[in-house]
């Protein structure tokens, strides 16, 4: 049902074959309104968006059983894939809703939809914690009614949603129940009233929470983002599909989508975009429209930087750069920012999900930048491979201009000198100390730092605990040390003190021909 293709960080692109085609992910699905909805679905396809969604509630509500005889694809007039929420929203906003949850069901499966949404009670931000376990309990008890009503004979794909809200242990809960149930993919709600707030901490914790108990072989769908900025986020953190009507709720409020969040359209003088909207008017011209006429032109120009998003996304998925864009999205916004440093704490969890090789180099620009997977994993790797080789002499010498180490004439002259095994390496940060052998495996000759993060107290001193575990893991029987005066005096000091080196030349002093000769000397001694 679901098939992976691409994987950076927990973001993925994949495919979900349904009965009217395959949805390939990430996916962004417009709302279509069953039976007032300004823009044609038609033409909301025509824009590139294979799958829309629709409430299966309203629908039942003003087309009973006439949506059952011709099928939701002819009522809105949409033959790609939609999914159909069941009323939770209603809920939500409205305290309860006029039909039950195998009802609402069994009406998804007969009016046609590809993907349906179990009726659940949403968790909402501000209620309490037993307010929130009654909602987790009341959903997981309208999951079971639902999935055992009904049965075997299902021809939608099943959604179970995950709630609990800012209560995160909820949360994790919630999903670990639903997990056992046989559901197609799984949906995380109450995000809506996050979003709204800019708590895009909560929300990258949320999604966390969530997937360390859910399957990763099934999709997860985020209701109700449709927020230009947190999106790339979303997906890193391992979200698949994406719902909102905040297309057309923003135009109604004069909100003009753009790449770094919204603007009042009033407030513009230039319209910085080029879809077929804003490329054949101004901000005048569009202030001046009918409120009708203004509210579809702002709406479709949302709708293209939504698809622009969710493709640029995509891009950066396929070219292993996701955390860099991610990064570049972050700065657009504090909190979006604090998000970025939390999904940066969390960077352990994505090692298995992100690939090992990549075509391209890592930008290392600022902090957080040294937590990526691809560098945490490093770590490890060094300490992997010098087990079982120790007490070996060591011989640190500076990195050299020559990538990857293992090429440099440095490294074949030190490896080829002397009589007994020695590790011959340079230290780099924010990797640790990089042993010549495996110096050209990725990624330790296709990093580029700054000098700003190279600097950081806040990199160094997590590089100083990464060093000082490589180095007693090799725990090296003497060390020789050559010094070129690229890295840190906290670094030196710290080699001194844990390696006593037999002897530690400086930049200027070093000859590698004499220093050869030197330690040969000693190792002769």
């Amino acid at each position: 049902m679901f098939e992976v293709r691409e994987l950076d960080l927990a973001g993925r692109i994949g495919r979900i074959k349904t009965n009217h085609g395959i949805v390939e992910t990430p996916a962004f699905l417009p709302v279509i309104h069953s039976a007032n909805q300004s823009i044609p679905a038609r033409d909301i396809q025509a824009m590139g968006f294979t799958t829309v969604m629709t409430n299966s509630y309203i629908t039942f509500r003003r087309h009973g059983g006439d949506a059952i005889e011709k099928g939701i694809h002819s009522i809105i007039e949409f033959d790609g894939p939609i999914m159909t929420d069941s009323g939770g929203y209603q809920i939500l906003e409205y305290g309860k809703v006029n039909t039950g949850p195998l009802e609402i069901a069994r009406y998804q499966e007969d009016i046609g939809s590809d993907f349906s949404n179990v009726l659940d009670t949403p968790t909402g931000v501000g209620g309490s914690r037993r307010q929130s376990e009654e909602s987790v309990k009341k959903t997981l008890e309208s999951c079971r009614i639902t999935m055992e009503g009904l049965g075997q004979d299902r021809k939608s794909l099943w959604i179970g949603p995950v709630q609990g809200g800012k209560y995160l242990d909820l949360v994790t809960s919630s999903a670990r129940h639903l997990s056992s149930m046989p559901f197609d993919m799984f949906a995380l709600g109450s995000p809506t009233e996050i979003m709204e707030r800019y708590d895009f901490t909560l929300l990258a914790q949320m999604i966390i929470s969530a997937k360390k108990a859910l399957p990763v072989d099934k999709p997860l769908h985020l209701f109700g983002l449709g927020h230009p900025l947190p999106l790339a986020m979303a997906v890193a953190l391992g979200c698949d599909t994406f719902d909102s009507a905040s297309y057309i709720l923003y135009a109604r409020a004069g909100r003009y989508i753009t790449e770094t969040g919204t603007r009042r359209i009033q407030d513009l003088e230039y319209l910085p975009c080029v879809c077929r909207v804003c490329s054949e008017i101004s901000p005048r011209q569009l202030n001046e429209l009918e409120a009708d006429q203004r509210e579809n032109k702002i709406a479709i120009h949302n709708l293209y930087m939504l698809k622009r998003e969710i493709e640029a996304t995509k891009q950066a998925l396929r070219e292993g750069r996701l955390w860099e864009y991610i990064g570049s999205k972050a700065r657009a916004h504090p909190n979006l920012w604090a998000a970025f440093e939390e999904l940066a704490k969390n960077s352990h969890s994505f090692e298995v999900f992100t690939p090992s090789f990549k075509s391209r180099g890592l930008m290392l620009s600022s902090y957080p930048d040294h937590l990526r997977p691809e560098i945490m994993r490093t770590h490890e790797r060094v300490v992997s491979y010098l087990s079982g080789r120790q007490r070996r002499p060591l011989l640190i010498l500076p990195e050299g201009r020559v990538r990857p180490f293992v090429y440099g004439k440095a490294y074949e002259m030190a490896s080829s000198a002397f009589e007994i095994p020695f590790i011959i390496g340079y230290i780099s940060v924010p990797v640790g100390f990089v042993p010549g052998e495996i110096s050209d495996v990725y990624p330790y000759s296709q990093i580029v730092i700054t000098p700003a993060l190279q600097s950081d107290p806040r990199v160094m001193d997590q590089f100083i605990k990464v060093l000082t575990i490589q180095l007693r893991s090799l725990a090296p029987s003497m060390t020789f040390l050559v010094r070129d005066g690229q890295l840190d005096d906290s670094v030196y000091d710290l080699l001194k003190t844990l390696l006593e080196p037999k002897f530690m030349i400086s930049g200027d002093e070093y000859i590698l021909e004499s220093t050869l000769e030197r330690i040969k000397k000693i190792l002769d001694d």
